[in-house]
């Protein structure tokens, strides 16, 4: 089962704002805690990635697209138990799948960034397992639902530990700046830095942006 998390937390927020952390009253806990929620979505909208992954394997079914490499994954891999292929829709429709040996693809890059998973998987171009088939498994079958992948899915461990550092960083940021406009009204113009008024964007800024950029996935 997959249980979103949190990517940021209220001792991190207040440790940006010393002055939360002495707040007597639940309300502070608890808006900070739809705004934690709301943001660490958002996140995940914005980059395309989930910064968690399951506490047990997870089953997807897959479009195949006719080629040697499956860029098409709707999360980046942790690992993957089981690879397993349908020759056509037929076949996908009535279950008839084919598992492939594990020495017949590939998690790739071979060699991730530290601490970053893995992103699509190939196929050998020489299978060595016996699939007793006149299908050549050498790509994956174009088709709904023709390729079974089981495993785990998403980004690192299942807790926030594995949440990188600019993750937790912008989720933080995101979390302390809804909180200082919370009394601010809905309009983007809400100061003229000219006549001594401090100006405020609800625009992602351009460090926090370039962050997000970088860990953006990007589909093939």
């Amino acid at each position: 089962m997959t249980t979103p998390i949190s990517y940021t937390d209220t001792g991190e927020i207040a440790s940006y704002v010393p002055s939360l952390s002495s707040d007597p009253s639940t309300v502070t806990a608890t808006v900070l805690g739809l705004l934690i929620t709301r943001v660490s979505r958002q996140i995940d909208d914005i980059t395309h990635r989930r910064f968690y992954t399951s506490t047990g394997d997870e089953t997807v079914y897959l479009n195949g697209n006719g080629k040697p490499r499956l860029y098409d994954m709707p999360y980046d891999i942790v690992s993957i138990t089981t690879l397993a292929l349908a020759a056509d829709t037929v076949k996908a429709t009535s279950g008839t799948y084919t598992t492939i040996s594990t020495g017949d693809y590939y998690l790739q890059p071979s060699y991730p960034t530290n601490g970053w998973p893995y992103q699509w998987i190939e196929l050998s171009n020489q299978p060595s397992g016996n699939y007793s088939t006149s299908f050549s498994y050498t790509v994956f079958p174009e088709g709904y639902n023709t390729v079974k992948a089981i495993g785990k899915l998403g980004w690192g461990a299942t807790g926030s530990s594995s949440v990188p550092d600019g993750i937790r960083h912008v989720a933080t940021e995101l979390v302390v700046r809804a909180w200082r406009g919370r009394d601010m009204n809905f309009s983007d113009v809400v100061g003229v830095e000219g006549l001594g008024t401090a100006t405020f964007s609800r625009r992602i800024p351009a460090d926090l942006q370039d962050i997000l950029d970088h860990y953006t996935r990007q589909k093939a």
